[in-house]
């Protein structure tokens, strides 16, 4: 299990953090997933390393 962390980027830029241990990166994109309920944009981090971003284009991790 991978130590990861999920942020849900709401409109207006409101972030909600959610740590979370799972299998690998595909499960944590899932899990992100899961939790934007396809209404907002959300980021998985892996220590690090942004392992994913869905839109939109101001979050963080697309300023890296």
């Amino acid at each position: 299990m991978e130590q990861y962390e999920i942020r849900i980027v709401q409109q207006g830029r409101a972030v909600r953090v959610y740590p979370s241990l799972q299998a690998g990166d595909y499960a944590a994109i899932r899990r992100g997933q899961s939790l934007a309920k396809g209404q907002d944009g959300f980021e998985v981090w892996r220590a690090d390393i942004c392992v994913y971003a869905q839109q939109p284009a101001e979050m963080l991790c697309a300023d890296l």
